[in-house]
């Protein structure tokens, strides 16, 4: 399994792979010496992280136009760990890293839980940002989520691009938090039936569990009651 930021709260001793920059970050409470940190350093290292990693990535400068990144440009192949090491701008850690990694390591099925690029306003969200808890649904055992949920991070109540406080940290809250660009949601979007060919060029099958109107038809959804009555 491979957890995205503050998921590994979730994913517990499960998670194989904890991948996580400085953006969005929060304390991550690693349960197993056997998940491997990935880090992926910005490139221009002045943005403080307080994480340990076992793996430091570093992504190339970009100008922060959009139609320089991974997800406008396509250039999936180029993004292989086993081509350039050096990260490409996704923009969004999940192309930047995580599926160059799932092909990297010759996974044949993905299935994303909490990738939700935008809600049904059309807002974007991360999973802890939702009032409606989707781990929830479809699982006899959802009490047994009440003591994990609680030790997911609060989001910072104001604007803070910068927090760099020890302090924040320890208290697990979330810093250096950024908001979307102008189209970030949309072209990630429509980006996913070139990623989705390119994954199954190398083997691999992608099923997002997400009820947000922007995934391609394309893509294999899957609601938390089918991913569960699956799993």
């Amino acid at each position: 399994m491979i957890a995205v930021k503050q998921a590994v709260e979730v994913a517990g001793p499960a998670a194989d792979f904890l991948c996580f920059n400085a953006y969005n970050a929060s304390r991550y409470t690693v349960d197993t010496d056997s998940t491997i940190r990935i880090f992926n350093r910005d490139p221009s290292g002045n943005m403080k992280h307080l994480n340990d990693f076992d793996i430091e990535l570093h992504q190339r400068p970009h100008s922060a136009d959009l139609a320089d990144s991974l997800a406008c440009t396509h250039e999936y192949e180029q993004s292989l760990l086993a081509v350039d090491p050096t990260r490409p701008w996704g923009p969004g850690i999940l192309h930047e890293v995580v599926f160059p990694l799932v092909v990297h390591l010759g996974v044949s099925d993905v299935t994303t839980i909490g990738w939700d690029i935008a809600n049904a306003k059309g807002n974007n969200v991360h999973y802890y940002d939702r009032q409606d808890d989707f781990f929830d649904r479809g699982r006899a055992d959802a009490h047994k989520l009440t003591g994990i949920r609680g030790r997911l991070p609060q989001p910072v109540k104001r604007a803070l691009r910068g927090v760099r406080s020890s302090v924040q940290h320890r208290r697990g809250r979330v810093y250096n938090r950024t908001t979307m660009l102008p189209g970030e949601a949309e072209l990630v979007a429509g980006s996913l039936p070139s990623l989705n060919e390119w994954l199954a060029g190398h083997g691999v099958e992608l099923s997002v569990v997400s009820d947000s109107p922007l995934f391609s038809a394309d893509v294999r959804r899957l609601s938390p009651e089918d991913f569960y009555a699956t799993g």
